[in-house]
């Protein structure tokens, strides 16, 4: 934290833990609010797609106390905005059974989903395998996660619905968006400055893929430059045709984290499962490997006092909260080192198991 803002009310947020660490980042309020000036960006392209700015129904999909509700809590005790601008979304947790969130989903009938991409896509496979009615929204908006191409698919031909992606994360609250043609990601070049590295941290050319390294342009509470995401992507080469003239992505690989597959079936998400690891003191970069649906691995480096064998118990307390009371065989390994993959992606869930029940199809390719 920087000593000039420390003075002022911060924004503390808590990253994921996707990335193989927990960290904090602070934000001062000018940061915070002109991120939110920024978003403007977005909203002009979903009300491209809703037909309105303003007084549509959206459905947010993130775990308690998620990001979002930091931030949102942070506007209103800093802020005044028009409450006919502002769209306060209705919640959808993926720490809900797949059946509560289906009635959340037909009880709203919300013109926007917006949220972690997996959870929405994996929502909508287990409605379609199993033959049940769900609503289907004007958009899907995702952003902090892949969205698998299977489940793209099912979204934009089964049901018809235009998914659009944005990039953002804790470091940077507005790093790209999609525009309407949703050929690239335009990057918020007065928020970041952005760059593609290969492994050595040299700048690489439009058109090859390296890793993602940004700096804030706006944030004087935590300082980030030349920062590593862990994520992948490549820089376009040529401008896109809808006229915008920001730099841009061609493409972005983000975090591919596997959902975990409970004793029940169901569908367990990487933001659940890591804030429970992660609440366990002392941890400092954590791995989940599924290896079967009741047999799991936890690669943990720590720092705590406590004993390894208390440490050990800890973390499968942690985790059996989330994949609930059956005997599941729980193996921990303490280590110095989790290391990323030489591309510098860090892979935080592994999961082994696949219900072929809840894949969907290769469906021909449709609109969007």
């Amino acid at each position: 934290m920087s000593t000039a803002a420390a003075a002022e009310p911060l924004l503390e947020l808590i990253t994921s833990g996707s990335s193989g660490h927990i960290k904090r980042i602070y934000w001062d309020r000018g940061a915070v609010f002109r991120a939110r000036a920024a978003g403007v960006r977005q909203r002009e392209v979903l009300a491209s797609f809703l037909g309105r700015w303003q007084g549509y129904r959206t459905l947010s999909v993130a775990r308690r106390g998620s990001t979002m509700d930091v931030v949102r809590a942070f506007h209103a005790a800093y802020s005044i905005f028009p409450a006919r601008l502002d769209i306060e979304p209705v919640r959808l947790h993926p720490e809900d059974s797949f059946e509560q969130n289906l009635e959340v989903i037909n009880s709203v009938a919300p013109d926007l989903i917006i949220g972690f991409g997996a959870y929405i896509g994996a929502v909508y496979r287990w409605a379609h395998v199993h033959g049940r009615k769900i609503f289907c929204p004007r958009l899907v908006a995702y952003g902090g996660e892949q969205l698998p191409d299977a489940d793209r698919e099912l979204l934009e031909t089964t049901y018809g619905v235009p998914v659009l992606s944005r990039y953002q994360s804790c470091e940077a609250l507005r790093i790209a968006f999609q525009c309407p043609l949703r050929s690239v990601f335009h990057v918020h070049s007065d928020q970041v400055a952005l760059r593609i590295v290969d492994v050595n941290g040299q700048t690489l050319p439009p058109g090859q893929r390296g890793r993602i390294v940004l700096s804030n342009l706006t944030n004087r509470a935590t300082v980030l430059l030349n920062y590593v995401l862990g994520d992948l992507g490549v820089m376009a080469d040529a401008p896109c045709p809808c006229g915008r003239n920001f730099p841009a992505l061609a493409s972005l690989d983000g975090r591919a984290d596997d959902l975990v597959t409970l004793p029940n079936g169901e569908l367990a998400h990487d933001s659940v499962l890591l804030s429970e690891l992660y609440g366990v003191t002392g941890v400092i970069r954590v791995q989940l490997v599924q290896e079967t649906r009741y047999r799991f691995r936890i690669r943990v480096v720590h720092s705590s006092a406590l004993p390894d064998r208390a440490l050990r118990e800890q973390l499968r307390q942690a985790l059996l909260r989330v994949v609930g009371p059956e005997e599941i065989e729980v193996q921990v390994d303490i280590l110095d080192e989790l290391a990323s993959s030489p591309s510098g992606k860090f892979q935080s869930i592994v999961s082994h198991v696949r219900d072929k029940t809840l894949l969907p199809p290769i469906l021909p390719r449709g609109r969007g």
